[in-house]
């Protein structure tokens, strides 16, 4: 392979990446800008999740527990929950079984400050 068929190799290997990346980024904001269906409660944004009103110390208050749940019931794993609300994963994933066991998408759900009217 002589420098010129290496250069094009690498001119197209780049090429590939970036269509790549564009399509992945397209995909990332579709799922962020999911429609909320009607009755579904919205997802709280981070500076939400991030409020103080969320956690007391290290512990959530009734109000992040709910952010929490919310961020399971549109479809989002333990690492985005963990993340947005500061917590670890491992709480996070105690907190999914406790979602799931109060019923999961289909839990009572409580209105949050930010809640449309």
């Amino acid at each position: 392979m002589d420098k010129e068929d290496f250069a094009s190799a690498i001119a197209e290997v780049s090429s590939l990446i970036n269509q790549a990346a564009v399509k992945l980024e397209a995909l990332r904001l579709r799922c962020i800008a999911r429609p909320t269906p009607a009755g579904q409660f919205p997802m709280p944004t981070l500076e939400q999740a991030r409020d103080p009103k969320a956690k007391f110390g290290v512990n959530l208050t009734a109000i992040g527990l709910e952010m929490l749940y919310r961020i399971f019931d549109h479809g989002h794993g333990l690492r985005t929950a963990s993340k947005m609300l500061d917590i670890s994963t491992r709480a996070a994933k105690y907190r999914r079984s406790c979602w799931e066991k109060a019923g999961g998408i289909s839990r009572p759900k409580s209105r949050l400050d930010f809640d449309p009217a």
